[in-house]
């Protein structure tokens, strides 16, 4: 039993640092694209061309709209591999744009995450089959 007062000490495991998490399954890959489609639509996401400020994108309205959208995403996608932790690495990856990238699906528009130095991209989203994966332009 612990005294008042005292915290208490919770094992914590070391936050994400690996945007291939994201890619690493066909799985993965969906709900990260989905999950980077809520983010867009909440407006946890800058728009497409705003200059990346870790200052602007660090603060507390947006890390309230980032809670908004993972507790939206964890009751539209129930079942999901993304933990709590891999959020706030995702909009940070997504926003530098140097590793992870948002495209659309050439088959019916929706987002779709993609390492940005990975051989192969892919073609579609698992909704769209066919055609090519047209990227918006690159934020400076």
């Amino acid at each position: 039993m612990h005294e008042p007062g005292n915290a208490v000490s919770r094992p914590r495991g070391k936050s994400p640092q690996r945007c291939t998490f994201f890619t690493r399954s066909a799985q993965l890959r969906a709900e990260s694209s989905f999950l980077a489609s809520v983010y867009s639509l909440l407006g946890v996401l800058p728009p497409v061309g705003t200059q990346f400020n870790q200052q602007a994108l660090a603060n507390a309205t947006r890390g309230e709209l980032l809670y908004q959208a993972f507790e939206v995403f964890q009751q539209l996608m129930p079942s999901h591999g993304i933990s709590f932790e891999h959020p706030v690495f995702l909009v940070t990856a997504l926003v530098r744009d140097d590793e992870l990238t948002l495209g659309n699906c050439g088959g019916c528009g929706a987002l779709i995450v993609s390492d940005r130095f990975a051989s192969v991209h892919p073609a579609a989203c698992i909704v769209g089959t066919e055609g090519h994966l047209a990227r918006p332009p690159r934020r400076q």
